[in-house]
């Protein structure tokens, strides 16, 4: 019932090799997309069909990455349709070098109307299709007309030929109702949005280090540009900031280097006030490759007026490449972090990625183990451990989450299984 437009453009392609139909902009199997495409785009054989796209052909975009603005763009001329299918798809696979560390920014962009919006995702890997999506729900109603692309988004740094593999351009219904955080919690990235508006280039995404201080499903990608030194993620409230009693501000960070931290309060009638570090003043994000709570104390603002909560990774300084932030769990509290806080099972499992076993090690009993697939689905059920290992020689090649459950704690644990 709920795919029903989208079924019948998709229908249409397969079956008579038409033009694509709105709400499916193209797939590349169908003679023309529903709607002309501008940019360097051709339709060839799909490089790679594996994994979660194994269509025929595919759409060939090269991108001049020494060109900032180079893109690829649909025009409808009249106002996209979003009263319902507000979300945006697109599947994307390119050999150039991508990593958690060394991400590709990918842009999706409406104008045309009264209110353009950008959205950023980040390409994470190479040689593997992956799809992205782009909420435009918030704009469903401004009478946009223009959908732009932007790949390796705003920057200069690739070659004059860089090449995209593109597929499966759609824009469909919102999966679920979106869940809003609610304040004193800013945002836990398990609520589809935060309890105050939110600016700067995050996305949510899977947490791809779930174990030790943080086990949740979903955590913030934040990539911090590296010609800004003070780019920055920041909440803004319509009214003052309730300090009176949650003035703690507390939150995680997943980090590959250690950097500066700033946090700020500003926007309101009281003077602004910092916490944190800037420059080469130190490196407060002290810890690497492990998620670490951090805490900046703010009760002596309890009777001031802010508006607007400023985080600022790396402050103070550039670098010759852009660096991912992982966050999570951005609140106000009461109370201080104390020690017994930050203290969590160690758990390793290993090798990952792996071909046939994992390897178990751990200072905690665990019994039983479950996985799943990127999706939820499970795939193994509260299996047994035998002699601190897991098979997984049934799985097909792709991502998975481990569970693991014991008499007093459970972890959870991203694997790859090659």
């Amino acid at each position: 019932m709920k795919k029903t437009l989208l079924l019948a453009g998709l229908l249409v392609a397969a079956f008579a090799k038409a033009q694509c139909v709105d709400p499916v902009l193209t797939d590349f199997e169908c003679s023309a997309p529903s709607h002309p495409l501008v940019g360097a785009i051709t339709t060839v054989t799909n490089p790679s069909s594996t994994g979660i796209n194994t269509s025929a052909n595919v759409g060939q975009f090269v991108d001049d990455g020494t060109m900032a603005f180079d893109n690829l763009s649909a025009d409808y001329v009249m106002p996209i349709d979003l009263s319902l299918n507000s979300v945006f798809h697109i599947k994307v696979y390119t050999s150039i070098a991508a990593s958690l560390s060394n991400p590709i920014p990918l842009v999706a962009k409406l104008e045309g109307g009264t209110t353009p919006l950008e959205l950023t995702a980040q390409i994470e890997a190479s040689d593997e299709w992956r799809e992205y999506t782009f909420d435009f729900s918030q704009v469903s109603s401004a009478g946009n007309t223009r959908l732009v692309l932007f790949f390796n988004a705003f920057q200069t740094n690739g070659t004059a030929n860089d090449i995209y593999f593109i597929d499966d351009l759609f824009f469909d219904e919102p999966v679920t109702m979106q869940t809003m955080c609610a304040d004193p919690i800013l945002t836990d990235f398990e609520c589809d949005l935060p309890s105050q508006p939110l600016t700067g280039a995050v996305t949510r995404t899977a947490n791809p280090f779930p174990g030790g201080l943080n086990t949740s499903a979903m955590v913030g990608d934040y990539t911090d540009d590296p010609t800004d030194a003070f780019d920055n993620l920041a909440f803004s409230y319509s009214t003052p900031i309730d300090l009176s009693v949650n003035n703690k501000l507390r939150l995680k960070v997943y980090a590959t280097q250690t950097a500066p931290l700033l946090v700020k309060l500003e926007n309101g009638t009281s003077m602004p006030v910092e916490l944190g570090s800037v420059g080469t003043n130190g490196d407060n994000i002290d810890t690497v490759n492990a998620w670490k709570e951090y805490e900046f104390d703010f009760s002596s603002q309890a009777n001031e007026n802010h508006q607007r909560l400023v985080l600022f990774f790396n402050a103070g300084n550039t670098q010759a490449t852009a660096q991912t932030y992982f966050v999570d769990d951005i609140r106000w509290e009461s109370t201080t972090l104390s020690s017994d806080d930050i203290s969590v099972p160690q758990v390793n499992v290993y090798p990952n990625p792996a071909v046939d076993f994992l390897n178990l090690s751990s200072n905690q009993q665990f019994e039983s183990y479950s996985i799943v697939d990127l999706s939820g689905r499970s795939i193994v059920n509260n299996a047994q451990i035998q002699n601190n290992l897991i098979n997984i020689q049934s799985l097909s090649q792709g991502m998975f989450f481990l569970r693991l459950d014991g008499p007093s704690t459970s972890q959870l644990i991203r694997f790859y299984k090659k």
